[in-house]
């Protein structure tokens, strides 16, 4: 004799971990959609300055120059993050962030370009083969 099959379909996952994996699952695609963004702008970066006529060592130091103001940023704001407090701290990177910017898109003079490129906050994101990310 056959059995009879229930005719309520049930889930397999309870609630709170549907949610989780729909977390997850946004997150996962936020994480790639912003790496995928940076990756176009480092590419978009470079195409643009060469664009406007500047040699590849130009372009270089200019990436250089914001590295070495990204790494002088980060032990300021580290050292002072929690006395200024995160919020004003985080307040002032999104400032910096967005003058930057501001003055990348319409400016054409390379030492203003440098200045702006020391001060530019870089995004934070760990290689992908450290400790930290891995859990």
């Amino acid at each position: 004799m056959r059995k009879s099959r229930p005719t309520a379909r049930t889930d397999p996952l309870p609630a709170n971990m549907r949610e989780r994996l729909r977390d997850t699952q946004l997150i996962l695609a936020m994480r790639g959609l912003r790496s995928l963004a940076y990756g176009l702008l480092a590419v978009l970066l470079g195409v643009a300055l060469a664009g406007e006529g500047f040699t590849p060592v130009a372009i270089g130091a200019l990436i250089t120059v914001s590295l070495i103001g990204d790494m002088v940023g980060t032990y300021v704001i580290g050292l002072f993050a929690d006395t200024w407090g995160r919020r004003r701290a985080l307040a002032l990177l999104s400032l910096l962030m967005a003058v930057t910017g501001i003055i990348f898109g319409p400016v054409t003079s390379y030492p203003v370009l440098l200045m702006a490129a020391f001060f530019a906050p870089q995004p934070r994101r760990p290689p992908p083969f450290c400790p930290s990310t891995r859990r």
